[in-house]
């Protein structure tokens, strides 16, 4: 039996809402990709359709001024994933917040099994790097 995509609205949205940092964003971005879905759509085409959404509407680009936001205490963490590249930054919240296998990420995000891993190991590393940093 499939899931619906309504099952995963949750997720959808706290992804949304990380990668825009606005609410008023989020909840136009989720509306305007549950229109368009499909009631038997798959866990993986669902975040392949979130990915394309995200890149038409928005693009590559950061959607918000770093400056403004206070709720993460290593800012320079935090903007390091934030202004990353969109496909980057999907697939580290992809593995940390949906816990999607790394193969099911390399099918949404469309590149090899090896880049994700790759993505996935130097995210950490940066991470790291910037919470070592005094």
């Amino acid at each position: 039996m499939a899931t619906s995509p309504l099952h995963y609205i949750d997720d959808v949205y706290n992804l949304a809402y990380i990668m825009t940092q606005s609410q008023e964003r989020t909840g136009l971005f989720v509306s305007k990709l549950y229109l368009n879905l499909s009631s038997s759509l798959s866990k993986i085409d669902l975040f392949k359709a979130f990915r394309i959404q995200y890149l038409k509407t928005f693009g590559n680009q950061p959607q918000y001024d770093i400056k403004n936001i206070e709720i993460v205490d290593d800012l320079v963490v935090y903007d390091a994933c934030i202004n990353s590249p969109t496909d980057f930054k999907l697939t580290l919240l992809l593995a940390s917040i949906i816990n999607l296998p790394h193969s099911q990420i390399s099918e949404i995000i469309g590149v090899p099994i090896q880049t994700v891993r790759k993505w996935l190991f130097w995210g950490r590393k940066l991470f790291k790097h910037e919470l070592t940093k005094t």
